[in-house]
């Protein structure tokens, strides 16, 4: 099944018990003396009951230790508490004992969770549909997620496989993350799923893998710092040993919420089924945040019904188990002297060169300000200690200490923790930035922040602004362009499901006219540059120093290279200069015309080798048109496989080709190409291999949706 592709006839547990077709699960997990795994446990068993209706004697608590204070409290919900003994490592592999637990399931199938997994209401049919689908292909099978990360990489599992006799992985995933590959099969601990008519014969083999792992000294050796993942690769070729269908199911069943997202992913994410947010639990003792929209509302949900239950508590796990969160806050450090040159992109793009009067509330040391002429300044700040140390700094610029009383065309917060302590409420403080804008906010947030609630549904409240721009992140916190005048004209830019890079366009120029339809190829290519390119060294090559692309990706973050005016010729002698002095990056978009095999080749072979193996590329190509393609064998119907071919021969390795049409009154059609350099160099191999059509199909949907386009069935 694909992301977002419900199975509507299969959409509740109901449903698929009229068609008599419903398995019936039993849910399983496994306890020791943590304080944060005893809590998770209570989470996770009020969520199966409470938001999923499973019923009590569904549910066993498997315990190691049987004096835990917390099973007390899940006794009286009348669920079912098993002791066990450790087995293997005694930590990560107490897990392994479920298949072969001396309990009666009385269930078709086992889900077997980690404590820290919340439902978060349908994720018991969900799930039960899932295995509906994996029982028409074999009786055999298992369910999972594909890991979240390459832990260990693939390059490790092949070495680990060899050193003890196994074949090396046929099928390959990709990991739900970062899409680097991994074994068919390769799941995720924290959920699993199985028959409970073949608990016996896979629980054994699945422990006698452990124990073999974990008595050889090769296995440290081989896995190094990825060692106590030894439950999870024992469980891959336990499955493969019985040659057991690995049915793969989506991040929705198993989101983890324990480290930071890309800001990105807030435009794919759907609403989770189960969270797996491992230590991430606020001082109440709830769930904590992850960044994402979707998720979040989930964890709002499932925290209202747990505080509604009177599971809130003043939670402290103790210092060894406290998480560590991803809201990295630094104290005594100013944010402003981080990642300078991103910073004073965006200041020029919000235009405090040019407007009238820029009045920065929170202005701190003003060392944003260096390198920067606005022509009137005034900055505010309450901290007597800043306004000295800015004054100091910048001694021509007027700085006054206090709450800002002076209006400005462009108004700056840069750091709005700061500023919005000052206000009773968040929303108190976005009406105070409105009154005193007369044309632009620039406005800086807090990452992940619960406390000031959805600062861009803030600005658009009430008609304070006509329009606000995201964009982007700074040092981790997002970043907002608000106008008070009419923005955009209506047209399909405004769709906010496009990236915000393409709306940008517009501000970087000063231009408020629609993007000319010849652009197209640009604004694709645009499309596909990751919202957050934070330390990335990026080269954009023949664009010029002013086009879109390298504004766009200053925005992002990104240090750029010097590369804006190389033009990729063989003959050039100014050209291979400047390709000698490039730096290895990690992101390079060429700009070029491919007019000629031999020359454009060299050139991009120079620059190839400069992108870091795992770097991305984004070629922008000129074609025939698209009029001169209708038939085939035509020069245009040629053009895609004669660029792929070249790019495959500088060991690059395509990733998305899209054909981009310009008016007919213009000469030439765009082309956009996404390359990879391979990590191993073997270009040939991954060009040749079949990807199965089910990976296919997902990626080719999960590109459907980032676009907002309906998934094709």
């Amino acid at each position: 099944m694909t992301i977002g592709c419900a199975v509507e006839e299969l959409d509740t547990r109901q449903d698929l018990q009229a068609k008599g077709t419903a398995p019936s699960l039993a849910f399983s997990c496994v306890v020791d003396r943590n304080p944060v795994i005893e809590r998770s446990a209570l989470i996770w068993v009020t969520c199966l009951l409470d938001l999923e209706n499973i019923a009590p004697e569904r549910i066993f608590v498997h315990t190691v230790e049987t004096d835990l204070d917390v099973l007390p409290q899940l006794a009286a919900r009348g669920v079912n508490i098993v002791p066990v003994a450790r087995f293997g490592d005694g930590k990560y592999c107490n897990k392994l004992v479920q298949p072969l637990s001396p309990a009666d399931f009385g269930a078709d199938i086992l889900v077997m969770n980690d404590c820290d997994i919340a439902a978060t209401g349908r994720f018991g049919a969900a799930l039960a549909a899932e295995a509906v689908q994996a029982r028409q292909v074999s009786g055999r099978f298992a369910l999972g997620k594909t890991a979240d990360f390459p832990n260990p990489p693939l390059d490790k599992i092949r070495a680990l496989m060899e050193a003890f006799k196994v074949a090396p992985p046929e099928a390959l995933a990709h990991d739900s993350l970062f899409h680097h590959a991994l074994p068919l099969g390769y799941f995720n601990g924290g959920l699993y799923a199985l028959p409970v008519a073949l608990c016996a014969e896979f629980g054994a083999a699945w422990q006698d893998w452990a124990l073999r792992l974990l008595g050889d000294p090769r296995t440290a050796k081989i896995l190094e710092q990825h060692a106590h993942h030894v439950d999870q690769i024992s469980f891959y070729l336990a499955l493969r040993d019985l040659k057991l269908h690995a049915h793969c199911l989506d991040e929705r069943f198993n989101f983890p919420t324990h480290f930071l997202h890309p800001e990105s992913r807030n435009a794919s994410v759907e609403p989770a089924l189960a969270i797996h947010f491992h230590n991430n639990l606020d001082d109440k003792g709830l769930l904590g945040l992850s960044g994402i929209r979707a998720i979040d509302r989930d964890v709002m949900r499932v925290n209202a019904r747990l505080s509604a239950l009177g599971l809130e508590t003043d939670w402290d796990p103790g210092e060894d188990k406290r998480f560590r969160s991803w809201r990295s806050l630094e104290t005594g450090v100013s944010m402003t002297t981080r990642n300078a040159p991103q910073l004073k992109t965006l200041l020029q793009a919000a235009g405090i060169e040019t407007a009238e009067t820029v009045t920065d509330v929170c202005c701190g040391s003003a060392a944003h300000l260096e390198g920067l002429t606005p022509r009137s300044y005034r900055g505010f700040d309450r901290r007597a200690r800043m306004v000295e140390v800015a004054g100091q700094r910048l001694p021509e610029a007027r700085f006054t200490t206090g709450a800002a009383d002076a209006p400005g065309d462009l108004v700056l917060c840069l750091d709005f923790a700061e500023y919005a302590a000052g206000f009773d409420a968040p929303d108190q403080a976005v009406r105070m930035l409105a009154e005193l804008t007369g044309d632009k906010l620039l406005l800086l947030g807090e990452p992940r922040s619960s406390d000031q609630g959805d600062l861009a549904d803030l600005l658009r409240r009430d008609g304070l602004f006509r329009d606000v721009l995201h964009l982007g992140q700074y040092t981790g916190r997002p970043v907002y362009l608000a106008l008070k005048r009419a923005g955009l004209p209506e047209s399909d830019l405004l769709d906010l499901s496009r990236p915000e890079a393409t709306r940008l366009l517009h501000y970087l120029h000063g231009d408020r006219a629609t993007i000319p339809a010849r652009f197209g190829a640009e604004l694709d290519a645009l499309s596909r540059l990751p919202s957050c390119l934070d330390a990335a060294r990026v080269a954009v090559v023949g664009g010029g120093p002013d086009c879109a692309f390298t504004m766009a990706v200053a925005l992002r973050g990104a240090t750029l290279v010097s590369a804006a005016n190389l033009v990729l010729t063989a003959d050039s002698a100014a050209s291979k200069r400047a390709v000698a002095k490039l730096k290895p990056v990690d992101f390079l978009f060429v700009f070029s015309g491919f007019g000629d095999d031999e020359q454009t080749g060299t050139g991009l072979q120079q620059v190839a080798r400069n992108l870091v193996p795992g770097g991305r590329g984004i070629v922008l190509a000129a074609t025939a048109k698209r009029s001169d393609a209708l038939q085939p064998g035509s020069e245009g119907a040629e053009t895609g496989a004669k660029v792929i071919r070249l790019l495959e021969k500088q060991n690059l390795v395509l990733t998305h080709e899209a054909r981009v049409p310009t008016p007919f009154g213009t000469e030439l059609d765009g082309l956009v190409i996404e390359v990879l350099k391979p990590r191993d160099g073997t270009v040939s191999k991954a060009r040749k291999s079949r990807t199965p059509k089910f990976l296919r199909d997902f990626e080719r949907n999960l590109r459907h949706r980032i676009k907002g386009k309906k998934p094709k069935s």
